[in-house]
């Protein structure tokens, strides 16, 4: 009975481990059902559940997981992530220059960043292999003066990507400001495992001149010498809440007329440029009415300027630029493929091409679009390709005389344009070792990239937050040194401070010039007359463009939480806002803990473009987290910091919710709905504007100090006959280049239930003409709808009940194992058989000893 009772022990011990075991698998299954109920609720993705765990982990000033970061200065830089997936994917490399924006305690005292770089790169890692050992190194301020030498990079190309606009102010302070760009391989391989969460590609500082006269020996000249603005939007006045970028066009133009003379000087061809894209981002020039910017722009000593598509937007400012703008400068406009439409045809709208001649040489000049239609009839924008292959662009590249060759480019520095160009320039038999210099914009970045040996695209930032410097060789230069093309192409970055901008040139006594002081003026009287300064609220705190949309100082996170339950959806439960991310342009700045107040064009950097507001009627909610989830697509699988559209509200319960969007969105917005099968849809301007709606929000809930209520002020652009609106300027929802799938027949599937985008609500949208036979046959939305969620309801009970079975079963199972076992040995036990074990004494001999009452030690065994 010993090892009967052993045994029965034992397995008394294995029930009571199966009966926990089940008891905890129900409970995990419990758990994880009240979790999927809890977070998948409507309106909510498992992706927005993740990331909102995401955002709720970081700290506010981290900034290693933001798509656009900044350094020390408030530059933002480039997504690690996007360089990874771009060196991946086999394309140009985006070789890291040292990203990591320092401030030296000589040449950076007032944080300002700088960048200078060789666009082919020079052999940085002799020279540091001739330094000596760490321990050996003089302190900081003993170190002589930088020489400029260039960054390292590959045969394959380089690109430093900076993203420009939406600058965060509050990451800068995670930027590493102690690492000395003079360092050896070690030091940097020790700065980089400290610093984890900076970005990967990082740009190295310019050097400054340390003289107290006009010597910039710092930059990096050459055979061809060029300043660079590009996508200025209006900021001529600069950023007077951000002292490392408060520099205005007065300041900029004292720079370039330094610059200009120290060149003369010294015998340097040097020329100064803008790229275009210069309306639309302040007060200055709104809607149609640029009357404003255009005389104080017309004050600048330019010597080539493209034409961007923000000019072209409103045939008012078109027609102001060919009065006023063009004719001032006649010889230096140049728009290669910009045409103006009349009855007796097309014809460009400036030069196509123009030649600059300076002291020593002479270069040619085109300017380029990117590709772009339109709604305007009086404009058109030729294709890239279409205008390269024109005979005039083969006659001018063959008979004119020229030494290199500058393209002007409304176009990404990265974008296959630009290879397009280069190459059929190439291909017109002109030379492969013609140096050709891009100077690249539209995309508001820092980058720069080599496209073949002897091609080079730069492009320096937006919005005033960047002068771009760039030099490269001459056809004679190439053909001499046909070695050297990594170290000919040179390219600067300098921040727009006009206290770094006098450092550059030596820290002068006498910086501003008489005619930088008049502009500077000009642009303060201007901006008066406008009542662009004056202030409308005093917040407590800045938010900025860039921050996750759940972070605390989230320029996106306010406008969802506070500024569409006010402004938009006036209190109302079942109301919903979805824009674009690309709305707004700017954050929240003016910060009454700094002293500074917000002014009206402080509101306007916010929302620049006037957007009406447009109301689409009441769309299901199906709908609307469907159509939120497909507009979202490329940044969710991209894990952008923001997402493509930025849906306002919450999708808690079932039922129509009323729509709104922006006027510019509707473009994306409409063919999706039209897709889901949302029917009826005509889109009503509700008579809001974005720009409005934030004025009013700041001035109703940032109280200055000292006062019960801000006094309310009313902006020139409220009043919408001065903004000089047209009917070509409205944007054409029908837009040719809106892609939009073939027509195909829809068929209901065999087993009645429709298994594509799930149609919702009782909408159509109606076309001009569209006649009553024209209406898609079939179901109607309402019915396709009731289909989709029936079968969705069929399918989670079947799931259900699989489970459960499953279960079931598995619970009958384990009972018969757990009766069945003891069952056994009670009825071994009945019967008298017991387990035979082997044991020392023999069962006969045990037998005998219990008969005749005796103990087996008393047995002598033999």
């Amino acid at each position: 009975m010993g090892c009967s009772g052993f045994s029965t022990h034992r397995l008394m011990s294995a029930i009571f481990l199966l009966i926990l075991l089940i008891g905890n698998i129900g409970a995990i299954s419990a758990k994880k059902k009240n979790a999927k109920s809890k977070n998948l609720r409507p309106g909510k993705t498992a992706a927005s559940v993740a990331m909102e765990a995401n955002a709720a982990d970081l700290p506010l000033g981290d900034t290693s997981t933001t798509t656009r970061e900044l350094d020390a200065i408030g530059l933002p830089l480039v997504d690690r992530n996007v360089a990874a997936e771009e060196e991946l994917a086999g394309g140009e490399d985006l070789t890291a220059e040292d990203n990591t924006s320092t401030e030296n305690e000589e040449a950076n005292v007032e944080g300002l960043s700088t960048e200078v770089g060789d666009a082919a790169g020079e052999g940085e890692d002799e020279e540091l292999e001739e330094l000596p050992p760490l321990e050996e190194l003089p302190p900081l301020e003993e170190l002589p003066p930088l020489d400029g030498s260039a960054d390292e990079e590959d045969e394959d190309g380089n690109a430093d990507e900076v993203p420009s606009e939406g600058t965060d102010e509050s990451t800068a302070e995670d930027v590493d400001e102690d690492e000395d760009e003079d360092s050896t391989d070690s030091d940097e391989d020790e700065d980089e495992d400290e610093d984890e969460d900076e970005d990967e590609s990082i740009v190295e500082e310019i050097p400054f001149v340390e003289t107290q006269t006009v010597n910039v020996e710092g930059l990096p000249f050459g055979d061809i010498n060029v300043l660079v603005v590009t996508d200025v939007h209006s900021h001529i006045g600069g950023h007077k809440h951000e002292r490392n970028r408060d520099a205005d066009y007065g300041d900029v133009l004292s720079f370039y007329q330094h610059l200009k003379h120290f060149c003369d000087e010294n015998d340097h061809d040097f020329w100064f440029i803008n790229n275009g894209n210069w309306k639309d981002g302040t007060g200055l020039a709104m809607g149609g009415n640029a009357s404003s910017l255009v005389p104080l722009l017309n004050q600048m000593p330019w010597d080539a300027i493209n034409i961007g598509e923000h000019e072209l937007y409103h045939q008012k400012t078109v027609e102001l630029m060919q009065k006023s703008m063009i004719p001032n400068f006649s010889h230096q406009f140049v728009s290669s493929n910009v045409h103006v439409v009349s009855k007796d045809g097309e014809k460009h709208m400036v030069k196509n091409y123009i030649v600059l001649k300076g002291k020593k040489h002479r270069v040619l000049v085109f300017g380029f679009l990117h590709d772009l239609h339109l709604p305007n009839p009086r404009l058109h924008i030729q294709s890239v390709e279409n205008t390269v292959n024109e005979a005039w662009f083969e006659t001018a590249l063959h008979e004119e005389a020229y030494d290199a060759i500058m393209v002007l480019a409304q176009i990404d520095a990265e974008d296959r344009l630009i290879s397009v160009i280069n190459d059929k320039i190439r291909a017109l038999d002109i030379g492969l070792d013609i140096p050709i210099q891009f100077i690249a914009g539209h995309t508001q970045k820092r980058q720069h990239k080599r496209v073949d040996e002897w091609s080079h695209s730069f492009q320096a930032g937006a919005n005033l937050d960047t002068l771009g410097f760039v030099s490269f060789p001459v056809n004679a230069t190439a053909k001499a040194k046909p070695k050297d093309a990594k170290t000919l192409f040179e390219y600067a970055y300098m921040n727009t401070s006009a206290q770094s901008l006098n450092h550059i040139l030596g820290d002068l006594d006498t910086f501003p010039t008489e005619r930088g002081q008049n502009m500077s003026q000009s642009i303060e009287d201007t901006r008066h007359s406008l009542g662009l300064d004056e202030v409308v609220a005093c917040p407590v705190q800045d938010y900025h463009l860039e921050n996750h949309i759940f972070r605390r100082q989230s320029l996106w996170g306010l406008w969802r939480k506070q500024v569409v339950p006010n402004e938009i959806c006036k209190h109302k439960k079942f109301c919903i806002a979805l824009v674009s991310s690309s709305s707004f342009r700017y954050g929240v700045r003016g910060s009454s803990s700094t002293g500074d107040e917000m002014t009206v064009d402080d509101i306007v950097a916010i929302a620049p473009l006037l957007e009406p507001v447009y109301h689409l009627g009441k769309i299901n909610d199906y709908a609307i987290q469907r159509l939120n989830s497909s507009l979202n697509i490329d940044s969710n699988n991209h894990h952008h910091i923001l997402p493509t559209f930025v849906m306002a509200g919450d999708l808690d319960e079932r039922g129509d919710y009323d729509l709104y969007t922006h006027g510019r969105d509707l473009q994306y917005i409409l063919p999706e709905l039209e897709r889901l099968f949302v029917k009826d849809v005509e889109p009503k301007t509700t008579g809001d504007k974005d720009t409005l709606y934030w004025l009013r929000y700041a001035q109703d809930t940032w109280l200055c100090p000292g006062k019960q209520k801000n006094t309310k002020v009313e902006p020139w652009f409220q009043i919408e006959k001065a903004l000089e609106l047209e009917k070509d300027d409205v944007i054409d929802l029908d837009d040719e280049d809106v892609e939009e799938d073939e027509e195909e027949e829809w068929v209901l599937p065999d087993d009645g239930v429709y298994y594509g985008y799930s149609p919702s609500g009782e909408h159509e949208i109606k076309h001009p003409g569209e006649g009553e036979g024209d209406k898609p046959k079939g179901p109607t939305s309402s019915e396709l709808l009731q289909q989709r969620a029936d079968a969705a309801k069929r399918k989670h009970e079947k799931s259900a009940k699989a489970r459960k079975k499953a279960l079931n079963i598995a619970g009958l199972i384990f009972g018969a194992i757990v009766l069945c076992v003891p069952l056994y040995y009670i009825g071994r036990t009945i019967v008298g058989e017991e387990e035979e074990k082997e044991d020392f004494y023999d069962r006969n001999e045990l037998k005998a000893f219990k008969k005749n009452k005796m103990k087996p030690m008393q047995i002598e065994l033999t």
